[in-house]
């Protein structure tokens, strides 16, 4: 037994939050699986799973945990960027414009954490609420003043 995202085969216990797995390619279990007698998953909400197979998260979007759940016969697509070089030590996948994970996470499974994982000055939580997943689309403030007009990330 395997996973593409996640594999759990010992007796541990999963928590995941503001997270997502999705779009991931394994043969059996493309994005998540615990298969061990003791162990379980927990949502703390805020989660895109691409593909429910093999956890008992609920489906939907989002669904009653308040994640977005796809199956294998309808997964979810996060919507996300190549692996890359988005700024910071490590390589991320860049939310797109219209990804289902933006302002999806929850602010108190974000406490604590000032900046994404690109570090300073990527900000956690920019807009309503975190995105889901290891980067802010829009993490810091651009402001730009045309005539009299001016905009906050091309918001009026």
């Amino acid at each position: 037994i395997s996973a593409g995202g996640i594999f759990s085969g010992s007796d541990v216990d999963l928590i995941l939050g503001n997270t997502i797995v999705a779009g991931n390619t394994a043969p059996v279990y493309p994005d998540i699986s615990s298969v061990a007698p003791t162990s379980s998953l927990a949502s703390q909400t805020g989660n895109v799973i691409g593909n429910n197979e093999g956890v008992s998260l609920a489906e939907g979007t989002p669904s009653i945990g308040y994640d977005w759940v796809g199956t294998s016969a309808s997964p979810v697509n996060a919507l996300l960027g190549p692996l890359q070089n988005n700024g910071g030590p490590t390589d991320t996948h860049m939310l797109l414009n219209v990804s289902p994970a933006i302002n999806f996470g929850l602010a108190a499974t974000a406490t604590g954490l000032t900046y994404d994982q690109r570090g300073n000055p990527n900000l956690r939580t920019r807009g309503l609420a975190p995105d889901s997943g290891a980067v802010e689309l829009f993490a810091f403030e651009t402001e730009t003043t045309v005539g009299a007009e001016s905009t906050t990330n091309g918001e009026s």
